[in-house]
């Protein structure tokens, strides 16, 4: 079954709210909208990580439900990390899922926090692990820190999503990791990774673009290098991934006894 997978790589201005969504717009805009498609934006794409929590969540309100409308008009998924409140009125950095039937069809608050991004001064940490079903699709959801931890990773595994999301802010100076680690995880999880990178100088931060899309082979499908505000797109078969789990079924022989809490949302996307 075939899926198209878009990402976009960004340079996130800082506190520019209304800068970022203008030019996301235009970019979606251009989009050639395949009958599956998923777009994937970077961490924070909307307010970069600012400390002024009340209007990021405030602008991001409003910048979700103007994504819902574009979503509809071109029936295409787009994902991306807020800076929300959750329900119990506490500040978190938080993946959304909007899809062309749902305004938040699905939302994961980000487990593992990054204390040198001020993340665990400023935001609460998820306590569960999501998967989307998107057009007829399992997709794992994390966000970038989370990328380091394979036991996540492995919890996921156990239902064999088929794909995972991994918004990101990276520096440059560890740019090699996140390449090399995207790769590992597609191998021992069997799947596609999709991970869509901030690029350029945001504060005193280089932040290093290469979002890159590696199949269940570890092998990179599609690579944005130093692409700046530019969305990069692939069509993706699974078919050929549900066979390699069935010729090599590593997954069957996960550790099933372990309890952990993850919920798949699904619907008729």
């Amino acid at each position: 079954m075939e899926i198209k997978i878009s990402i976009a790589q960004l340079n996130v201005i800082k506190n520019s709210y209304q800068v970022n969504l203008d030019k996301l717009l235009y970019l979606i805009d251009q989009l050639q909208i395949h009958k599956s498609h998923i777009l994937l934006l970077p961490e924070l794409w909307s307010t970069g990580f600012t400390s002024k929590l009340k209007n990021a969540n405030g602008f991001n309100l409003e910048a979700i439900d103007i994504l819902s409308t574009r979503a509809k008009e071109r029936n295409i998924a787009i994902c991306g990390s807020y800076i929300l409140k959750n329900e119990t009125n506490q500040f978190v950095n938080r993946l959304v899922v909007t899809t062309p039937s749902a305004k938040i069809f699905a939302a994961y608050d980000k487990t593992k926090l990054f204390g040198q991004m001020r993340e665990k001064e400023w935001f609460f940490p998820g306590r569960s692990l999501k998967i989307a079903k998107i057009f007829d699709h399992l997709f794992g959801l994390t966000i970038c820190y989370d990328l380091r931890f394979p036991e996540i990773y492995r919890n996921y595994a156990k239902f064999k999503p088929q794909f995972f999301l991994v918004p990101s802010q990276w520096p440059s100076i560890r740019i090699n990791h996140f390449k090399k680690l995207l790769s590992a995880r597609s191998i021992e999880n069997q799947a596609i990774f999709i991970s869509a990178n901030s690029v350029g100088k945001t504060g005193n931060i280089n932040f290093g673009g290469n979002s890159i899309v590696t199949d269940y082979m570890g092998e990179i499908i599609l690579d944005m290098q130093d692409k700046v505000d530019e969305i990069g797109s692939v069509i993706v078969n699974t078919d050929p991934l549900e066979r390699w789990r069935k010729y090599f079924p590593v997954l069957d022989d996960l550790n099933m006894t372990e309890k952990v809490n993850i919920e798949i949302i699904t619907n008729n996307t």
